[in-house]
């Protein structure tokens, strides 16, 4: 079992299932103390691993033990027997959360369907955002896990921190509600981030609950109709149709002819061309006639 970062912060739930089973505790700082009061209801031989700076007595430190493992990989196991019994906090129908044990796990044959159905490789890079107890979050990390992908684990879901680490770590998938997924769009839409490396963003729920698009606003509509062109670009261009020089324009805008050469640089860039003639061209397919100011 791991009691992990993004755990919440409820008391550990221990059964007689789980103390049957369990094998091995891995618990974070801020969750060690929370093991160590339900220890005591514990009766057989489990091994307590430490992962972060604190390591009671009688506890393992889970750096000493990688820096003391072998670099070889493991041998193949006697049996695949795909992913074991879990425990996961739900509210049920009470609102109140508590520890249910799903002790059948999931069979190899439905882990190696769902990894194909989703297309998860060793290459892939998990963002862990979500509830760690949530039995789909847990389910995506420990599909990766299996595959040897690399796992980035947030300890608190921010929609802007969930950026970064997206960019930083070139992150490839990640899983969240529909409601987080809005509020990773809004985050992107106030400071753009480089999410060029994200392939997938898996979802709970159905498809009724994802966001929809906002509706745009006249000047971003108008904006999108024009190839991405501002108000003011679309002034100049405007004024390129007639043959106007760049001081020419700046007169008629009221601006400094510098000021009306990084707006050229700009259009030619949006549209992707090379001469004012290409940009008249355009304009005037695009029924742009004279700027609003002129």
């Amino acid at each position: 079992m791991y009691v992990g970062a993004n755990w919440p912060r409820l008391p550990i739930c221990w059964s007689w299932r789980f103390a049957l089973q369990t094998m091995v505790v891995v618990a974070d700082d801020p969750h060690i103390d929370a093991v160590e009061s339900a220890r005591g209801e514990v009766t057989r031989d489990v091994s307590y691993v430490a992962a972060g700076e604190r390591v009671p007595p009688g506890w393992l430190s889970y750096s000493q033990l990688m820096d003391s493992a072998s670099e070889d990989p493991p041998g193949p196991p006697d049996e695949i027997t795909g992913l074991g019994p879990s425990m996961i906090y739900t509210s049920g129908t009470t609102g109140h959360p508590k520890g249910t044990w799903r002790p059948n796990g999931v069979n190899v044959e439905n882990v190696m369907q769902m990894i194909s159905i989703f297309e998860l490789s060793a290459e892939d890079v998990h963002l862990v955002c979500g509830p760690g107890y949530h039995s789909a979050v847990a389910m995506f990390s420990a599909l990766h896990h299996l595959l040897g992908s690399t796992i980035v684990v947030q300890p608190k879901f921010e929609a802007g921190a969930s950026l970064d680490l997206i960019e930083q770590h070139r992150v490839t998938t990640t899983m969240m509600a529909p409601t987080l997924l809005r509020r990773l769009l809004d985050a992107q839409e106030a400071r753009p981030r480089d999410l060029g490396s994200l392939r997938a963003v898996f979802l709970e729920g159905v498809a009724a609950e994802l966001p929809s698009p906002r509706p745009l606003t006249p000047r971003r509509a108008a904006k999108q109709q024009f190839g991405g062109l501002t108000d003011r670009e679309r002034d100049v261009a405007a004024l390129i149709t007639r043959g106007y020089s760049n001081r020419e324009i700046a007169d008629r805008l009221v601006l400094s002819e510098r000021t009306v050469e990084t707006h050229v640089r700009s259009i030619l860039d949006r549209l992707a061309m090379s001469s004012r003639a290409q940009v008249a061209a355009w304009a005037q397919a695009h029924g742009l006639g004279l700027p609003t100011t002129v």
